[in-house]
């Protein structure tokens, strides 16, 4: 069984590859992959003493967590002091009304939301897979945002501490440690909106929100303050919202929230298409490269380009079950007249449905891929607006017929039409090396500018010689800047040009709900005839 097992190719739960070695031995495989080295979170301590449950935890079943583990490995701890541990885990020093934002004018003319530094204090306890390890060993392995440096120093001063205690950098970790780390924290810059405007509608259980590109729904990441969550809670009535589902970083437009749990779990079901969970119709605005197809010969013509290697295998039983209930199409290009409008009986808007399954191809890097096997069976739909002939861009309506991470940018860009500033699969970025450069330049001065000011930092909670600590080690405080303190696409502030345009959803209770945003900016010309489509979406 066990050598059957590893003939499916049993994988990391974390990083996808299989292995590692050193537990499963001289096993083979028949396709030659990547050796997983086991540092990463997908193989638990008590799995990796037996090669077999390592790999029935790597062939999908499910692994022991964290509280399982402790009460394996520590009989005699009771069941409230785990609760506790669990509750605690969640607390955090961030509070949102606590942060003071500025604006600044981009080189571009954007308006950019910043959020001034802060001290931010994470907090977590001892996970099973670090247990037996040096502190020093576990922030370096498991936590790439810093330097090996800057942990050696964070623990020296104390600013990452076990216990509410300074230890040494060899510190053997244990189980129910508490680890904190505090740091003098900076965010990207987003563009900017004031929170009011973001609000289209309040007046029922579910606020429908225009969320602007470059900013994230919720707390994630580098991101906390400049999340839409975050303005928010700072800027309106509207605090302890629930969101029912997200939308990229990089997309703008419509995010549905809910006003109480019961509501919440409603539309998030419907939203992320559960059976029998209600009904659901989203249509997004896209702006991509190329002459869309407008014509049923046109569309026949497309070819998906997708590597060979990726066009092999067989779909799971998961998504061979999925295909019949939910009667997703082979994979390939259609056309579908069900949705034609003939306005004067001349014109005919043609769709394109592309049907292709979809899979992770990094989960470091959050990157998809078109691929068969053991890819999640996937559709969309698509329609041409109108065609720039100076720019050789063409507007297009686009519905996700199945709910996929990166769905339509996928698709779209398979299809030869990707969307235009799209950073993962896109033809280029949106924004170019010689603007991140002077970006990075124009707040570095903006910054040493500010540092003049001392009024703001009495303002901070914690103490002056703690918030002294923390900016001595700061990479972005230390002559860094945004060079040092975030990456390349975490200073695309611009976003993508796709928009999520309009929601109608029924639940299965029978609440309907039907919310649109306004024309994003790289839409507003559209003609009547075309304006006319979309008010006709039913």
């Amino acid at each position: 069984p066990q050598l059957q097992k590893t003939e499916e190719r049993p994988r990391c739960r974390s990083c996808g590859s299989i292995g590692p070695m050193s537990i499963l031995g001289n096993f083979t495989f028949k396709d030659s992959e990547n050796i997983c080295d086991g540092m990463c979170y997908g193989f638990y301590e008590s799995a990796l003493k037996n090669k077999k449950e390592s790999l029935d935890e790597m062939n999908g079943l499910k692994a022991p967590n964290d509280s399982e583990h402790r009460k394996v490995q520590n009989p005699n701890q009771s069941v409230e002091k785990l609760k506790h541990q669990k509750k605690k885990k969640k607390q955090s020093s961030f509070d949102p009304m606590s942060m003071i934002y500025r604006t600044t004018r981009a080189n571009d003319g954007s308006i950019l939301r910043h959020v001034e530094p802060y001290i931010h204090k994470h907090e977590t306890f001892t996970k099973q897979r670090w247990i037996g390890r040096a502190i020093l060993d576990i922030f370096n392995n498991e936590f790439g945002a810093n330097t090996p440096e800057y942990h050696r120093k964070a623990i020296e001063l104390g600013l990452i501490s076990v216990n509410g205690k300074t230890v040494p950098t060899s510190y053997q970790v244990k189980d129910g440690d508490e680890i904190i780390h505090k740091s003098h924290t900076h965010e990207p810059p987003v563009l900017y909106m004031d929170g009011l405007s973001m609000v289209i509608s309040d007046a029922s259980d579910v606020v429908a929100l225009n969320k602007p590109a470059s900013m994230p729904v919720h707390p994630s990441g580098a991101y906390r303050a400049n999340s839409l969550t975050s303005v928010l809670a700072k800027e309106t009535d509207l605090k302890d919202l629930k969101p029912v589902h997200r939308i990229d970083r990089l997309t703008s437009g419509l995010v549905l929230m809910a006003k109480n749990k019961e509501v919440a779990n409603a539309v998030a079901n419907v939203m992320s298409r559960k059976p029998n969970s209600g009904k659901v119709k989203k249509s997004y605005l896209a702006r991509v490269h190329g002459k869309f197809p407008t014509t049923k010969e046109e569309v026949s013509a497309v070819e998906l380009q997708i590597p060979t290697p990726n066009q092999q295998g067989t779909l799971d039983k998961e998504g061979l079950e999925y295909v019949k209930r939910t009667k997703v199409r082979e994979p390939g290009v259609y056309v579908d007249s069900s949705l034609d409008v003939n306005e004067d009986k001349k014109t005919a808007y043609v769709s394109m449905i592309v049907s292709y399954p979809l899979r992770c191809a990094s989960k470091r890097k959050g990157e998809w891929e078109c691929g068969i096997d053991k890819g999640k069976p996937s559709m969309s739909r698509f329609r041409a607006l109108s065609h720039d002939e100076k720019t050789n861009t063409s507007l297009v309506l686009a519905e996700p017929l199945t709910g996929r991470t990166h769905q339509l940018r996928l698709h779209l860009s398979a299809a030869g039409f990707p969307i235009v500033n799209d950073p993962n699969y896109g033809k280029d970025g949106n924004i170019s090396r010689d603007r991140v450069e002077a970006e990075m330049k124009r707040q570095k001065t903006a910054r040493n500018n500010h540092n003049d000011n001392d009024e703001e930092k009495e303002k901070s909670p914690v103490g002056d010689d703690e918030i002294c600590l923390c900016k001595s080690i700061c990479r972005f405080c230390n002559n860094g800047g945004p060079s040092a303190a975030f990456n390349e696409n975490q200073l695309r502030w611009i976003g993508m040009d796709l928009h999520a345009f309009r929601y109608q959803l029924e639940t299965a209770d029978g609440r309907k709900y039907d919310f649109q945003t306004p024309l994003p900016s790289f839409a507003r010309t559209l003609e009547l005839k075309c304006l006319n489509v979309l008010s006709n979406i039913t």
